[in-house]
């Protein structure tokens, strides 16, 4: 932690301070409190706040006036988080404290908390202040000290302007030498000082000593016989560099002569000047021979015929440079040692036969690597496009501009593109273009949120289910919730979701009817079936318990029966509701001409004297008298109840 700001308390700025405020106090610190957890530094601090432990073992070393190089060790077996330290003098006083946010550092209990820190001290003189008696610190090092020290890059090193940065062996040898710096530097050798070209090697005294000397015999020699180019100055009579190869001996100069003139009576003596005829064998011996033609009209080389040794090729060269050199040309044809021909322009031939392979180089911006179509008006082209490998056949209009692109191959993936949809016997096929995800023999999968429609006209089918030869999907009524197969699978995941299975509607009118299931709520709520028709939501409603509920009256048959919603029944072969039937349509009472029968058997009530005294006998309702029965001078009641018929 280089150049931390020490926050100095009230306490220990006057232990420090001279009575007369004159100077600065001796005071040695002798311990260091650790803080476990974040603080507010203030001038009256007594004690660091949050103090975990307190160790003696400090050392610090003044490398300035204001700064003291402190280093911290805590060999014991604690375990904490260090957010600040404070120093402590040897009168107990609490010199300042540091702490921050974030832990400085964390020890484990078998690890050596080992810190080192430059403490900052602003304006205050701490060149009087020492520490304790441990025997290590780690300053930073200075030409008169030792201590920490950082090693220096290469380019630091090459830059030159570091003076507190160590140079390493390895970062030496990065700091060559230039024009514009010092540094290590290479001798150059006697072959490179005599080219004369390195840049890069430095040059001995020695070597330029011995260099000039063999320089100057050859300047001053009586065996030099010419100079390429003559000198300008006396100290130019040996271009320094150059002499070797521009100056010659007599003995090379005759052997020169000598063979030139052989080669020339030679020539004489085997080639007409003008015209004739040769007989034999030509031998032309060497690692690259050629015959040039000239037109004697135009002082220039127009063409060569060589013989190249290397690849074994037969080449013809067109000249296209003005002095004849050959600096520039044009290769009109080469045939390598395989026979096979290179022409950089057409071949114009009544017709064209190979007897192996056509091999066109790849396209490229010089227009090679074609195969045309239509003759001088170029109607197909079928070609390469470039490094990528991807074939192409083009149409083009009679005016040279592009008319269509009708294939193309993909090199890397074999796959053919065809620009317009290709007709197979004369019948259009089925492509992404007009069956989106098409389904296979294979089966598959509709895209999402399309849907499926079908246009039908009456009397065809819209979906049919047909038999798979014996394989029906028809099973037992009990399997229905087993392996038997729907015609129709509407998964339903949610159990407060109702999923709609059928609807029926007036497309830009109204939705007429339709069928859903609702699982209940739960997974062990009964299910059941709902139909809405017209308005009516839930029109009808089937359960698993195989209830019916119907929002309005239940109708059997064209003028039958009737089960209406409050319960009553209208019975059509009555002409009535089962209400009215049952009260006769007179409060109860039976109607006049009303046939009755029993609905019950007969009871006897009471008896009646039948002598002098008197009695009475009342028969209950809705009991009704239908004889007496006498019995010693007693009538019994006898009664029935009645219904009607």
């Amino acid at each position: 932690m280089a150049g931390t700001t020490l926050n100095i308390t009230d306490a220990g700025r006057a232990a420090l301070i001279a009575g007369d405020h004159t100077g600065t106090n001796a005071r040695k610190v002798l311990q260091v409190g650790f803080a476990n957890a974040p603080f507010d530094f203030n001038a009256g601090l007594k004690a660091l706040p949050n103090e975990l432990k307190r160790v003696s073992t400090i050392a610090g070393e003044n490398i300035a006036a204001d700064t003291i190089h402190v280093t911290i060790r805590d060999d014991g077996p604690d375990q904490f988080k260090l957010y600040g330290f404070g120093l402590y003098l040897d009168n107990g006083v609490l010199l300042g404290t540091y702490c921050q946010a974030n832990p400085i550092m964390e020890k484990s209990p078998v690890a050596i908390l080992l810190l080192a820190v430059d403490v900052v001290f602003k304006s205050l003189d701490v060149t009087a202040l020492t520490f304790g008696d441990a025997n290590f610190t780690n300053p930073p090092a200075t030409t008169q000290r030792q201590g920490v020290v950082e090693l220096a890059t290469d380019q630091e090193t090459q830059d030159g302007t570091d003076n507190q940065r160590a140079v390493t062996p390895a970062g030496l040898s990065a700091r060559a030498a230039t024009e514009a710096r010092t540094g290590l530097v290479q001798l150059a050798t006697d072959a490179e000082l005599a080219a004369g070209k390195d840049d890069a090697k430095a040059v001995t005294a020695k070597k330029v000593a011995a260099l000039l000397a063999k320089k100057a015999d050859l300047a001053g020699s009586s065996k030099q016989t010419f100079a390429v180019a003559p000198a300008t100055a006396d100290e130019h009579a040996v271009p320094l560099g150059q002499a070797d190869t521009r100056y010659a001996t007599p003995a090379a100069v005759k052997d020169a002569k000598d063979t030139a003139t052989d080669a020339l009576t030679t020539a004489k003596a085997a080639l007409p000047k003008t015209g004739g005829e040769m007989t034999g064998i030509i031998d032309m011996v060497g690692a690259s021979n050629e015959l040039r033609f000239s037109d004697n009209q135009q002082p220039i080389t127009l063409g060569r015929f060589r013989m190249v040794s290397s690849g074994r090729s037969l080449i013809v060269d067109r000249n296209t440079a003005t002095n004849g050199s050959f600096s520039t040309f044009l290769r009109v044809l080469q045939v390598d040692g395989m026979g096979n021909a290179t022409l950089p322009g057409t071949v114009a031939a009544g017709a064209f036969k190979s007897q192996t392979g056509v091999n066109l180089p790849a396209y490229n911006n010089d227009g090679k690597g074609f195969l045309e179509f239509g003759g001088d008006t170029v109607i197909w082209r079928m070609f390469m496009a470039g490094s990528s490998g991807n074939l192409i056949l083009a149409g083009y209009n009679v005016d040279g501009t592009n008319r269509n692109q009708p294939l193309f191959v993909n090199y890397t993936t074999g796959q053919v593109a065809f620009s317009a949809r290709p007709a197979f016997d004369g019948a259009m096929p089925y492509d992404t273009k007009n069956l989106v995800n098409p389904l296979t023999a294979d089966g598959g999968q509709l895209a999402a949120n399309k849907g499926l429609t079908f246009g039908v006209g009456y009397g065809r089918s819209a979906l049919v289910v047909s038999s798979n030869g014996t394989d029906t999907i028809g099973g037992a009524f009990s399997d229905w919730n087993g392996n038997r197969t729907p015609a129709l699978q509407v998964d339903a995941p949610s159990n407060i979701g109702a999923y709609m299975g059928i609807r029926w509607t007036q497309w830009g009118q109204r939705h007429l009817a339709a069928i859903d299931c609702y699982a209940g709520g739960s997974n062990a709520t009964t299910p059941y079936i709902s139909m809405h028709v017209g308005g009516k939501t839930n029109a009808f409603t089937f359960n698993g318990l195989g209830d019916i509920e119907a929002q309005g009256a239940i109708r059997a048959g064209n003028g039958g029966g009737i089960l209406g919603t409050d319960g009553n029944v209208y019975m059509g072969w009555a002409g009535m509701w089962l209400a009215q039937y049952l009260t006769n349509l007179n409060n109860g009472k039976a109607a006049n001409g009303a046939q009755c029968q029993w609905a019950s058997g007969i009871a006897e009530f009471g008896s009646v004297p039948t002598g002098e005294s008197a009695g009475t006998a009342d028969l209950p309702a809705p009991w009704v008298l239908i004889g007496l029965r006498n019995s010693f001078y007693r009538l019994y009641l006898r009664a029935v109840w009645l219904r009607n018929q």
